[in-house]
């Protein structure tokens, strides 16, 4: 029984060990995509349920018409339109990498296109065919373009406010009454496991536990691959033995260091199990102990805003932390306002204005008519197609609705209105570096090769963690009681 701990640490390092080097290299990815937003990937080189087919994946997130019946397009596949049945790619010279060919939000203003990306906002001049890039909007998603009262084009970020003004964009300061709902214990969880509840010190704390990581798993590879060296003579200080300082080194701090990372080890690795299903779904219903918001969050608005659209006079502002109303006007207290219609925990992808009181509101939990005043809804689910629904956009008229789902792409087009999405998208289309490595580090990637088995195959290594820091400390503990009581008897 007292080698137990040893053959366990062994058995799941040999194990694991490609699996936690590619956990700790995307996760120090993940957590500082500034630094990457430059790099990307081809949508072609990826596997095969990556790849673009009838306007699926999130290829359109954006529609708008203008006044000739042409239609944009955009999303993850870049911007686009729909005219006479065909499909035109429409290039930014101005985007300079993808995620600023992410879009997330259009708007039409007389001839003039808004094109909302993850990385700041655009305007396309319908006729003089000319781009702007508005630059104090950088390094803002723009999840919502409006026109306001007084005409005024109103460009929301995830945190702040812009309205437009001719090649100026400036800053509308308002702000959020505070939330009366509950922080979810899942958002805690996944601040825990990034650092993000602390700020970039926190982020930085846990990069660094990545790369302990790294290295407990390439000392204890080397350890473990010369095993007869090490039991005759690499341990031994009284030879020479080529090799037998650096061995000494990376056993001796693969223990030590190992000991002293053992709590930050065990948070990453038991945040990890409950993160994705079948874990999440222990904590999908409880909430935080601590209350805490999106460090990129402000004093006025810390809740992160997903989605906006007007109703009315006012300004609605879908956020994390529940729906806010107010004034368009400068220094504006907007307040929470009740809202009883279903959204995903992962937010609504749909969140635009029908006519001047009702909204349509689409999620992962599907497709709704609300009236944000009386807070009534009604479900749009016209036909056997609309089972399991997943919106992410929509083309609504009086008597139209067309749907883009994530799975199964667009729905509901009867008069093909739009366009069937041509071949060469997936030619040009392309991953940003960020999204490659977040699928990476939850293995959706290899989903294609091996189906719902990669959620197991994440559970059971981040099991393995936390049974591999676990058993090492013990081992380690062990061995230091071993070596006092040596001493003590040495000193007798």
């Amino acid at each position: 029984m007292s080698k137990l701990p040893s053959t366990l640490h062994k058995l799941l390092s040999l194990i694991f060990i490609p699996l936690l080097l590619i956990f700790a290299v995307s996760g120090i990815g993940l957590n500082h995509p500034s630094l990457i937003q430059s790099f990307s990937v081809p949508i072609n080189s990826l596997p095969a349920n990556y790849q673009y087919a009838n306007w699926n994946r999130g290829a359109i997130q954006a529609l708008a018409e203008d006044d000739s019946g042409r239609i944009y397009a955009g999303g993850k596949s870049g911007l686009g339109y729909f005219l006479q049945g065909q499909y035109h790619r429409l290039a930014n010279p101005l985007a300079t990498h993808t995620w600023q060919n992410f879009v997330y939000s259009l708007h039409l203003s007389g001839r003039q296109l808004y094109v909302g990306s993850r990385d700041g906002l655009f305007r396309y001049s319908i006729d003089s065919q000319k781009w702007h890039y508005y630059k104090e909007t950088r390094e803002q998603r723009i999840v919502s373009i409006i026109n306001a009262p007084q005409n005024r084009v109103i460009a929301v970020a995830n945190h702040q406010l812009y309205t437009v003004e001719g090649d100026k964009s400036n800053i509308l300061n308002v702000s959020l009454s505070e939330s009366n709902q509950a922080v979810p214990l899942f958002r805690f969880t996944f601040a825990l496991h990034s650092g993000e509840i602390i700020g970039l010190s926190g982020r930085l704390l846990m990069d660094t536990v990545a790369l302990a990581l790294i290295y407990f798993c390439l000392s204890g590879l080397y350890y473990w691959l010369f095993p007869k060296a090490t039991k005759r003579n690499l341990l031994s200080r009284r030879k020479k033995i080529r090799g037998g300082k650096l061995f000494r080194f990376l056993a001796k701090h693969h223990n030590s260091l190992g000991l002293i990372f053992m709590p930050l080890l065990i948070i990453s690795a038991a945040t990890a199990i409950v993160m994705r299903p079948p874990g999440l779904l222990l904590i999908v219903s409880a909430n935080s102990p601590v209350t805490f918001y999106s460090q990129h969050g402000n004093s006025q608005i810390p809740y992160k805003i997903t989605k906006a659209a007007m109703v009315g006079e006012q300004l609605v502002l879908l956020t994390g932390d529940g729906v806010f109303s107010g004034d368009v006007v400068e220094g504006s207290l907007f307040q929470q306002i009740k809202s009883s219609v279903p959204i995903h925990g992962m937010g609504a992808s749909i969140f635009q204005q029908i006519d001047e009181d009702n909204l349509l509101v689409g999620s992962f939990s599907g497709l709704y008519r609300w009236q944000a005043k009386s807070d009534e809804f009604q479900s749009l689910t016209p036909s056997d197609q609309s089972e399991g629904l997943m919106p992410v956009a929509a083309y609504s008229t009086l008597d139209e609705l067309i749907v883009f789902d994530y799975h199964q792409g667009k729905l509901f087009d009867e008069n093909n209105r739009l366009a069937a999405m041509p071949a060469e998208v997936n030619e040009y289309a392309r991953m940003s570096l960020w999204n490659f490595l977040f699928e990476l580090h939850n293995l959706r990637i290899v989903q294609h090769y091996i189906g719902p088995f990669y959620l197991i195959v994440l559970l059971l290594t981040s099991l393995g963690l936390l049974v591999i820091t676990i058993t090492g400390s013990i081992q380690y503990l062990r061995k230091k009681a071993r070596e006092r009581r040596r001493d003590k008897r040495l000193a007798e």
